[in-house]
């Protein structure tokens, strides 16, 4: 009989992200995760585009690779929403 692995509990604000900077399910913008998959998902699934973006010039900058992802106006409502705490490696106290 094999045993059952334990999964721990989702933490409060902890969203799934399954990009390519891991081989396995993580959390959004935790470790190499950027967010820049969920941008680039959100522009495509979203055919008019990025409406909210400060620097719209027809292309999504920071799918171009000009601008990082935690910049992006939709990411940041987005992880408010889901109230995702803001890891270190930003040096910011809040998405805003």
């Amino acid at each position: 009989m094999k045993e059952r692995r334990k999964f721990r509990q989702a933490r409060k604000g902890e969203v799934i992200c399954r990009c390519s900077a891991y081989k396995f399910p993580h959390r959004l913008m935790g470790g190499k995760c950027d967010g820049s998959h969920w941008v680039h998902d959100y522009l495509y699934t979203n055919m008019s585009g990025c409406t909210e973006c400060r620097h719209w010039d027809g292309w999504c900058q920071v799918d171009k690779g000009q601008e990082a992802a935690h910049k992006c106006p939709a990411l940041i409502e987005f992880l408010q929403f889901e109230e995702v705490p803001v890891p270190k490696k930003y040096d910011m106290r809040s998405w805003d």
